[in-house]
């Protein structure tokens, strides 16, 4: 029987494994990859996949009980469900960038919305069925494909030939291995076997989703640290609108057991819902009086945000969301009208009838908790990264969403760009030359083999779970939907506290198979590198947009900060920030300051004159 308690202290178990090379290479599993690795198989290619978890069991979406977005007449079209034949994607364009407040990749959104019904009926030509039809705020049309993650998975399975996909199961990503701004491969670490592995390959598509882990409450699972993003940042691709984490603003906070669960949110798309403060105010009159709880989720959130903040909120911390003004028969029917398991109050595997009040007669208590990375890796309409032969798609890719993100577009997201992704690699293969050279120099192994095994060698130092505690807690004081400039750069000031000690990381279990510990201190490295990020770019735009507010800078500025912020590493946690211009094809919003979520939809000539 192996010794499940085998330590690192040897040199032999610090070794790290060069394997043969790999045509494409995706790191991640969920939607987006699965897309990828489909589409590279119909390219002529043979992926491989690199996935943290379990094939089709790992990331976000495979959680999901959410809707895709799709142009109210296609979904007529494709899913005969009851769409608006007066919607088109020119519509769907418009009110994606409408959410986003025009900070979006205009290129990016356009080839989103023409993709999405052909994806989408690829879907449903492989017996994919939805569930219902609903028009979530921000929509002008009915869009939102009802259905969940296991469905969308489960269609695709049919479409993919399993046994032609090599995959990687359990590994985590460590590093991207470049050559001549080139990369030419992944260093992973096999998290129940504790090997270090190394597999060149032609290209690399990074599906790795966003960071939800930086934050304490998330709607996300816990395997999310923003492992991509940092990893295309070392190898030198840029992060872009990192100062947008996106919350959903009703999670509930009571019962305990329950606490993050983001039924409320599904109701409030579903039901016209009440949001109250302590004092039974209907505190939205003051940010959108008329829209008031159908507002945007960035509005929504920032709003509860202020409530709480100044003490207005509930006893536990929230809001309160209130269905007491429903007469009860129409709350009944409205209910068991809901789609999928929220007719029967099942969700997330629990009945919820059981576990929270009467809902006629009590309010609900909400309070926003992270939800979408908007920004990330920056891509071009083909999701290469500026890297050669470096793609990446899905969450944790900056361009398509902007500030913020309208419902449904997560999931229609990865199945567009995840298929880009795997055309566009198994495309590029063709074109590049084969690398001469995918070896990794001696120096560079033993810098490798020094950071992965450090935690393990270390006889003293922080818990890495003490350590994780430390970023969240930041990120919690300073980077929810409500920032200002002392707290953020105090926050930078403590994570570079952080950075030094880093290194200091020290797990109190020696061995290498699947010791939480140990991945949580690798896991570590990307939070920071992620946290320092977000900081940065939050302390260095002087406006309110989306899902970023800043209380001393509450107005939305068009006439200085239409712009994005790009993140270029440079060493160990530092970054390089430079301002770029959005380019702005069509859709232009008036050059002026506006009231924090009040934006015109109207369109007119930006001048940058007085910055």
């Amino acid at each position: 029987m192996a010794d499940r308690s085998k330590s690192a202290s040897s040199d032999s178990a610090q070794k790290i494994e060069i394997l043969q090379p790999r045509e494409v290479l995706i790191i991640g599993s969920g939607l987006t990859g699965l897309q990828a690795a489909g589409n590279v198989l119909k390219s002529g290619k043979k992926p491989t996949i690199i996935t943290k978890g379990r094939l089709s069991r790992d990331g976000a979406s495979i959680m999901a009980e959410a809707d895709i977005a799709l142009d109210s007449s296609s979904c007529a079209d494709i899913f005969s469900l009851p769409g608006d034949k007066e919607d088109s994607p020119e519509a769907f364009f418009a009110d994606i960038l409408a959410a986003g407040d025009y900070l979006n990749d205009q290129k990016l959104v356009q080839k989103h919305v023409e993709k999405a019904p052909q994806e989408l009926k690829i879907l449903a030509d492989s017996g994919f069925e939805p569930e219902g039809l609903i028009q979530a705020p921000g929509h002008s049309h009915p869009r939102g494909v009802w259905t969940s993650g296991k469905k969308i998975v489960s269609a695709l399975k049919k479409t993919l030939n399993f046994s032609r996909i090599e995959v990687f199961a359990n590994n985590m990503l460590i590093d991207l291995i470049t050559r001549k701004n080139r990369v030419v491969g992944a260093l992973s670490l096999d998290l129940y076997q504790g090997r270090l592995l190394y597999i060149p390959a032609g290209a690399v598509i990074l599906a790795t989703g966003g960071a939800g882990a930086l934050y304490s409450q998330t709607t996300n699972p816990p395997g999310l640290t923003g492992d991509g993003m940092a990893a295309a940042s070392r190898a030198g691709a840029d992060l872009k609108d990192m100062e947008f984490p996106m919350f959903l603003p009703f999670t509930l906070v009571n019962p305990p057991v329950l606490r993050g669960l983001p039924f409320p949110q599904d109701l409030s798309v579903n039901l016209n819902v009440h949001l109250l403060n302590r004092r039974g105010e209907r505190y939205l009159r003051k940010w959108d009086p008329e829209n008031m709880a159908q507002t945007t989720r960035d509005v929504n959130s920032v709003a509860a945000e202020a409530e709480i903040a100044r003490g207005r909120g509930s006893a536990s911390g929230g809001v309160y969301m209130s269905f007491k003004h429903l007469p009860d028969n129409l709350l009944k029917e409205a209910v068991a009208g809901l789609p999928g398991e929220l007719a029967s109050w099942e969700f997330g595997g629990f009945n919820l009838q059981q576990l929270l009040p009467d809902i006629s007669r009590e309010a609900l208590e909400v309070k926003p908790a992270y939800h979408f990375w908007n920004g990330g890796i920056s891509i071009n309409v083909e999701t290469a990264t500026g890297v050669r032969g470096l793609f990446a798609a899905g969450e944790g890719t900056a361009g398509l969403h902007g500030c913020n993100r309208i419902s449904g577009n997560a999931l229609t997201q990865a199945l567009v760009w995840g298929a880009v992704a795997g055309r566009e690699a198994a495309k590029q293969l063709e074109k590049m030359s084969k690398i001469s050279d995918n070896s990794i120099r001696e120096e560079k192994l033993e810098e490798y083999r020094e950071l992965v095994f450090r935690p393990l060698l270390n006889k003293s130092g922080i818990s890495p779970l003490d350590f994780r505690y430390l970023i969240q807690n930041l990120a919690d004081t300073a980077l929810r939907p409500l920032r200002q400039e002392k707290s953020l750069k105090g926050a930078l000031e403590e994570c570079r506290h952080l950075e030094k000690e880093c290194s200091s990381q020290a797990a109190s279990h020696k061995g290498r198979y699947y010791n939480k510990e140990w991945i949580t201190a690798l896991e570590n490295r990307n939070l920071l590198q992620v946290l320092k990020a977000v900081i940065i770019s939050s302390l260095h735009r002087q406006e309110s947009r989306g899902a970023h507010y800043r209380l001393d800078y509450p107005e939305t500025d068009n006439i200085c900060w239409l712009k994005s912020l790009e993140l270029k590493h440079r060493e160990k946690f530092d970054f390089k920030l430079q301002e770029a211009e959005v380019e702005l094809n069509s859709h232009i919003p008036p050059a002026e300051k506006v009231k924090y979520g009040k934006m015109k939809k109207k369109t007119g000539e930006v001048k940058a004159d007085g910055c």
